[in-house]
């Protein structure tokens, strides 16, 4: 290391230093800031997302999302006695998106020439508790078992709020209200 004679080591170059470093650390700190903002905004935009797919079984809406769609087709004597199997189920905030296929009493689906019965639903939580709408008549799954891409509504599948609005208009109902 080479020492140069004319630098003079007093308080003036100490005080120098020190502030170099706090400087250099202010901006390390800022850094940080900016990173930990990114994920903070990556974690919420997750966390957005988780609530709009697929509804766990444990979450306590699913059974009242459910009820709310017994209740609806309890009124029509030829689908009371239905069973469903939730083909998908996705809830984003305060509405919710349900297709189901029919099954019977035994659980096993109702197929028609091989195509299982399909319903879709759009449901509301209004003062606590689910409203269901039915969003149209039994279709069909392309097979026998169905999957997520028979639930399509308009040919776009269900994922947010926005989504169940705009089956809603698809099928001739009222948006949801707003929040």
């Amino acid at each position: 290391m080479i020492h140069d004679a004319n630098i003079n080591f007093g308080p003036d170059f100490l005080k120098r230093i020190n502030f170099h470093a706090f400087l250099s650390r202010i901006l390390l700190m800022m850094k940080l800031s900016k990173l930990a903002a990114c994920a903070l905004i990556f974690t919420a935009t997750l966390t957005n997302v988780a609530c709009a797919r697929d509804l766990d079984k444990s979450d306590p809406d699913r059974a009242h999302i459910l009820a709310a769609v017994h209740r609806l087709n309890d009124r029509e004597p030829d689908l009371k006695d239905y069973h469903y199997f939730v083909v998908d189920l996705v809830k984003d905030h305060d509405a919710a998106f349900l297709c189901v296929a029919l099954a019977g009493k035994d659980g096993d689906l109702l197929l028609t020439d091989d195509q299982a019965g399909i319903m879709t639903f759009a449901l509301e939580k209004r003062n606590l508790q689910w409203v269901a709408t039915k969003l149209g008549g039994v279709g069909f799954a392309v097979g026998a078992k169905p999957v997520q891409s028979d639930c399509k509504i308009g040919d776009r599948i269900v994922s947010t709020r926005d989504d169940i609005n705009a089956a809603l208009k698809t099928t001739g109902h009222k948006p949801l209200a707003s929040r």
